[in-house]
């Protein structure tokens, strides 16, 4: 199992080591697990554009964000 950071997308098979971790995109500056169906396509919550990869997503721009980066719902 894959635990996803809904802020840079990074996965991490291990839940403890993530949240342990520095995210350089988190208004926190630490990761965030991303609670939604990792299953599913990964949602823009600005744009809803969808994308397979959230790492993909995360690294790509949205003009309707206010961090000019796409953020997962």
């Amino acid at each position: 199992m894959s635990f996803y950071c809904k802020y840079c997308g990074r996965d991490y098979k291990d839940i403890k080591y993530m949240l342990t971790c520095s995210c350089a995109k988190s208004p926190t500056k630490k990761h965030v697990a991303y609670e939604g169906n990792h299953t599913d396509p990964f949602i823009c919550k600005h744009c809803g554009r969808s994308y397979d990869d959230p790492k993909y997503m995360l690294t790509c721009s949205c003009a309707k964000s206010p961090t000019k980066y796409h953020e997962l719902l």
